[in-house]
This record gives C-alpha cells, structure tokens and sequence, in this order.
C-alpha cells in the first residue's frame, strides 16, 4: 500500500508554523526588553527617594515616656478628646486608649 505524503507536509508545515511562532515571541520580547531597559536607563534616578514613615517601635523594656508617646501620637493626627468618650476608637486620659485619629 502506498502511504499518503499529506501526513507527512501537514507535520511540516506545523513543525514549521510553531519555529516562526516561538521565533516571533522572541523577537517580541527582545523588543519589549529594550524598550523598557532603554526608558529606564534613559531617566535614570531623576527624583530622590521619599521615606514616608517614621516607624516608632515599642516593646516591653522600652524606655518611653507618656509625654514622648503622645506627642508621637500627635504627630500622626491624633487629638485627644475632653470628656466623656462617645464612639469607638476614642478615649481620654483616663481610659486605655488615650487620643482619637482624626480623618
């Protein structure tokens, strides 16, 4: 029996069709890679960076005082609150949780 050659150039054709695809991927990532390094590079570090916190760490054997917590509490937007707590979240000297943050 004769074998068919329909088989065989259809498989090459694919074989053929899936190099051009993986070789056109490269290309478009090659291409991608050098955009993005060039307009990179091409900046540079134009603005410094920004450090926006200013962690206070506070652990048990911390000297801390009240005053120097409060006023760290102030710096970060929160007010204390004169006489009696009427919401989640707030509080007085006299209560646990002292100042309440300001939106």
């Amino acid at each position: 029996m004769k074998r068919s050659r329909r088989p065989r150039r259809l498989r090459r054709i694919l074989v053929y069709a899936v190099a051009a695809a993986v070789l056109v991927v490269i290309g478009y990532a090659g291409w991608l890679s050098w955009i993005v390094t060039s307009t990179f590079d091409a900046r540079g570090w134009d603005l410094p960076a920004q450090v926006y916190a200013a962690p206070l760490e506070i652990y048990g054997g911390r000297r801390l005082s009240a005053d120097d917590l409060l006023v760290e509490l102030y710096r970060l937007g929160y007010r204390g609150i004169a006489g009696q707590v009427s919401f989640d979240g707030a509080g007085n000297n006299q209560s646990p949780v002292a100042l309440a943050k300001w939106k």
